[in-house]
């Protein structure tokens, strides 16, 4: 009996811990794949993001250097360097995953600045950030697509002058950012 017994107790044995390896294995399987997925779902999202740059955005901008031209060569100067500023920041921030937001908003900065020139007097901005804020690591381009809404919705729209403020602090040890749009 003890014969029969030890030869079955070793084959169930081996049974049990081969099927715990295949357990550990399909899970750590599993969570590569998931990895992947969410690196993937990640690298789309900067994608979407970096195409939120509008190409009319430039080719309007483009268009109120060439007015400017003739009547105001200072203010297209202006608006050149500012709108080649923003494209330096763009491109250079590409490949990288995260960026200081310092260089965030310094590209904000670039952007409401070329909307200032276009627009006239319709927007005022101020953008600042506590030291701490302006040294966190966020995805490049994440403040312009939310700043254009801002800009192209409720200032654009309306007749009357607008201003946008974006602030960012740290609280309680997490990053905050805020955009607002108020149109007096």
């Amino acid at each position: 009996m003890y014969q029969l017994l030890a030869p079955s107790f070793t084959y169930f044995a081996a049974f049990a811990l081969g099927l715990v390896v295949q357990t550990f294995d399909r899970e750590h399987e599993s969570r590569e794949r998931e990895a992947r997925l969410e690196a993937a779902a990640h690298a789309a999202e900067i994608d979407a993001i970096k195409g939120q740059l509008r190409p009319h955005f430039l080719l309007n901008s483009l268009n109120s250097i060439l007015s400017l031209i003739d009547d105001e060569p200072a203010e297209a100067r202006r608006m050149i360097g500012r709108l080649a500023s923003l494209l330096h920041t763009v491109f250079d921030g590409l490949d990288e995953p995260f960026v200081p937001l310092e260089r965030e908003l310094a590209m904000v900065r670039d952007y409401l600045e070329v909307e200032r020139i276009r627009f006239g007097d319709p927007l005022h901005f101020t953008v600042d950030a506590d030291s701490s804020a302006a040294q966190a690591l966020v995805p490049p381009l994440l403040l312009q697509p939310l700043v254009e809404n801002a800009v192209r919705h409720g200032i654009e729209p309306s007749a009357a002058p607008g201003t946008l403020r974006v602030r960012a602090q740290v609280e309680r040890g997490r990053l905050q950012i805020r955009i607002a749009n108020t149109v007096n």
